[in-house]
C-alpha cells in the first residue's frame, strides 16, 4: 500500500514539472524559432506562425528577415484523398532577404517597386513570383513588396518604409478583388481591438501567446486522431467546386471566393471603398512627392473569369450563386475603374487578357488555390510590362543593363487584345 502515496506523489510531481516546463518550452521556442522546425511543431498554426513572421507597430506583422523555410499550397491541403479529389501536395521554397522580401535580385535601386499580398509574394520558385517575370519580360529591375495577408493601409507603408529608398520610377499598387477591401475592414479592426485575423497574437503579452499555443497544438492533435478514426470518403463533388467548360476540356476549380452582387455605385458608398480612396490619395501624393508614377494594377478574382465557364455538374454551393455571380461579375472591376478615374491614377486592369486566355482554354489559377500558377503570372507580367512600355517616360528597352524588347511582351499575350487604361482622368467608366 505505501506504493500508492508514492505513485501519486510521482506523477503530482511529474505533473507540476510538465507544467513549470511547458512555458519554458514555448519561451525556448520563441527565443530561437528555427527550433520550431527540427521539434516538427511548424504543423501547427500557432508555432507555424511564430516562424515564419515577428510583430510590427504599423505592419500588424512582417516575415521574420533573412530566412528560408518551405510553404504548402494553401487550400489544396483540404480538398485532396479524404474528399475523393486528387490534388498534389505542393512543397514551396521562400528565401527572403534583409527585409524579409522574395527578392532573388538584390537590387540597390529598382526601376519599378510592386506592393502587394501573397499575389506578389507567391511563386512555386523565386523565378516564378511577379517581379522575376516582371524583370525578363520589361528590361527593368524590380523590387518586390509582397507579403501574404496584407492589404491596401500595408502597401502604402510598405511604399513609405522600404519602395521610397529604391528610388524607383514606378510604384504598383497590386490591388486583388478578393480580399483587399476585406484586409481594410480588418486592418481597422487591429486599430481598435489589436486583432487582425490571427496576427495580433504576435504582440499580445506573454501569457495569451502561451494559451494561444496550447490551443493550437491541441486543435492540431484533435484534428490528426480524427483523422485516424475516420474513413475514407467515396469520390463526391464538393459544394464549393464549379466544373468548367474550357474548349474541349472539362477542368474542376475551387470558386469558394465570390465576387461582390452589390452594384459599382453601391461598392464606392462602403466604408471599405471610401478608405481605400483615402490610402490611394496618399499613395498618389507620397510617390508623386519623390518623382514616382503611381499606378493600380487591378488583379480580378478567378470566379470574375471563370464564372459564364461552369456547368450544371458543378457543386450545389456553386450552382446556388452561379447566374449571380456571372451578373456581377465585372461590378468590382467597374468600381475601381471609377475610383483610380476619381483619383487620377494610372490603371493597370488585367481582366481583359484574363478573360481572353479563359475563352481560349487557359488555366491562370491554382485549381484548388485562388492564387494565380505560372501562366496567370505570366500574363499578369506581360500585361504591365505592356503598359510600362507605353508610358512615355521609358523606352522600350527598359532601363536596366538587361536589354529585352517591347516584341517580347507582345509575344507572350498573342492573340490577346490588352486594355490598359493609361489615363484614368479621361477613359470612359462602363
Amino acid at each position: 500500500m505505501r506504493r500508492v502515496p508514492r505513485l501519486v506523489s510521482a506523477t503530482g510531481w511529474i505533473c507540476v514539472c510538465m507544467v513549470i516546463a511547458s512555458p519554458l518550452f514555448y519561451l525556448l521556442m520563441e527565443a530561437f524559432p528555427s527550433a520550431i522546425y527540427w521539434f516538427g511543431l511548424y504543423r501547427v498554426d500557432h508555432f507555424a506562425t511564430l516562424q515564419a513572421f515577428l510583430p510590427d507597430d504599423t505592419l500588424v506583422y512582417r516575415n521574420r528577415p533573412p530566412s528560408y523555410f518551405r510553404i504548402f499550397n494553401l487550400r489544396a491541403a483540404n480538398y485532396s484523398a479524404p474528399q475523393g479529389v486528387g490534388v498534389e501536395l505542393r512543397s514551396i521554397p521562400y528565401r527572403f532577404d534583409a527585409d524579409g522580401f522574395r527578392n532573388s535580385a538584390r537590387h540597390e535601386l529598382s526601376d519599378v517597386v510592386l506592393l502587394g499580398d501573397s499575389m506578389v509574394e507567391y511563386g512555386n520558385s523565386d523565378a516564378d513570383i511577379l517581379a522575376a517575370r516582371l524583370e525578363r519580360l520589361s528590361g527593368l529591375s524590380v523590387a518586390s513588396f509582397g507579403v501574404g495577408g496584407y492589404g491596401p493601409f500595408h502597401y502604402l507603408e510598405l511604399l513609405k518604409r522600404y519602395g521610397l529608398r529604391k528610388k524607383p520610377k514606378y510604384a504598383l499598387f497590386c490591388f486583388y478583388e478578393e480580399n483587399d477591401l476585406g484586409d481594410i475592414a480588418e486592418y481597422l479592426k487591429w486599430k481598435k481591438e489589436g486583432r487582425y485575423y490571427g496576427f495580433g497574437i504576435l504582440s499580445a503579452g506573454f501569457w495569451s501567446r502561451y494559451r494561444a499555443a496550447v490551443k493550437s497544438a491541441t486543435e492540431y492533435l484533435r484534428a490528426r486522431i480524427q483523422r485516424a478514426i475516420d474513413s475514407p470518403q467515396p469520390p463526391k463533388i464538393l459544394p464549393d467546386i464549379a466544373d468548367l467548360q474550357l474548349q474541349n476540356a472539362h477542368v474542376q476549380m475551387l470558386l469558394l471566393d465570390k465576387v461582390s452582387t452589390e452594384s459599382p455605385e453601391a461598392m464606392l458608398k462602403t466604408e471599405e471603398w471610401k478608405n481605400l480612396r483615402k490610402i490611394l490619395i496618399d499613395f498618389r501624393d507620397v510617390a508623386r512627392a519623390h518623382h514616382i508614377i503611381p499606378m493600380i494594377v487591378f488583379i480580378p478574382l478567378a470566379a470574375n473569369i471563370y464564372a459564364e465557364y461552369s456547368t450544371t455538374a458543378s457543386g450545389e454551393n456553386w450552382l446556388k450563386v452561379r447566374d449571380q455571380q456571372i451578373a456581377a461579375q465585372a461590378n468590382g472591376e467597374k468600381a475601381m475603374i471609377r475610383l483610380a478615374r476619381e483619383v487620377n491614377i494610372e490603371l493597370i486592369d488585367l481582366t481583359p487578357a484574363f478573360r481572353a486566355k479563359a475563352k481560349a482554354g487557359k488555366v491562370l489559377y491554382y485549381t484548388y488555390d485562388q492564387h494565380w500558377n505560372s501562366e496567370g503570372g505570366e500574363t499578369a507580367a506581360a500585361v504591365i510590362t505592356e503598359a510600362l512600355i507605353k508610358n512615355k517616360n521609358i523606352s522600350p528597352l527598359g532601363l536596366s543593363s538587361q536589354k529585352v524588347s517591347a516584341t517580347t511582351a507582345r509575344d507572350a499575350l498573342r492573340p490577346i487584345k490588352l486594355a490598359v487604361i493609361r489615363d484614368a482622368a479621361s477613359a470612359p467608366v462602363p
